[in-house]
């Protein structure tokens, strides 16, 4: 049985006013009637994708609801924003004007909805924790398409199906590296976004990548069901195990 990661679910915020409110204050190079498309465009996708992922296990929902095209343009957008000079780290939050803008993103435990709210201020209000949220769902969304989604019934939809599992081992490793080098502390985060927790779920790719590998294998093979045949195709399908 192939498990999934559950989905992370935020509440609708008016980042329009908020974003507009901090680049007119607080931006040293633009006002926000010089970003106007730019604002608007963030704001639609981080409400398209808010509306999509209703709870943390819509995955078919949110799936057919394409969520998983809007987060990725949502993802390079933030990216772009964090090119722009917009706030990269919680660490200068009480004097970066974010706090006055009232510009706070915040996400809920993918793994305990109703996990007492652990998130700081700082942590919520800076793009490199809204970027590692949408990353998480990324991630979760092609393990979803991996299963659910991708047939397994030939070596090519066996090739697609792991590069999803592989690419979202990836990305929990990736989100790690964003949320360190935001200076994020982990008692200002939720516990899903924990060194260990962000650990299990790249183990979990890892390991369901493998299933596939070994799946590939016996197609390619053309096994004739011998023990020894088969131990040979698990070990060859360890091999990834350390990546």
């Amino acid at each position: 049985m192939l498990l999934l990661i559950p989905l992370k679910t935020t509440a609708q915020i008016d980042l329009k006013t908020s974003l507009s409110k901090w680049v007119d204050t607080s931006h040293p190079h633009y006002n926000s009637s010089q970003l106007t498309s730019e604002i608007k465009r963030l704001h639609a996708l981080r409400a398209d994708v808010t509306r999509s992922i209703c709870t943390d296990s819509s995955y078919s929902y949110t799936y057919n609801n394409h969520a998983l095209k809007d987060l990725m343009e949502y993802h390079a957008c933030l990216l772009e924003c964090t090119n722009r000079g917009f706030p990269t780290c919680g660490r200068d939050a009480k004097v970066n004007g974010t706090l006055d803008a009232n510009l706070q993103f915040s996400w809920r435990n993918a793994f305990d909805q109703h996990e007492e709210n652990t998130l700081s201020d700082a942590t919520k209000s800076h793009f490199n924790y809204e970027i590692a949220c949408v990353l998480w769902n990324i991630a979760s969304m092609m393990m979803y398409r991996a299963a659910s989604v991708h047939t397994w019934n030939s070596k090519e939809d066996l090739a697609l199906v792991k590069s999803d599992y592989m690419n979202s081992a990836l990305i929990f490793e990736h989100i790690k590296s964003i949320l360190k080098k935001a200076n994020t502390k982990p008692n200002a985060i939720t516990n899903d976004l924990t060194t260990p927790s962000l650990d299990m779920c790249q183990y979990l790719c890892l390991a369901q990548g493998q299933v596939t590998l070994y799946e590939a294998l016996k197609m390619k093979l053309n096994t004739d069901q011998s023990v020894a045949t088969y131990t040979l195709i698990s070990q060859i399908a360890a091999g990834p195990a350390d990546l």
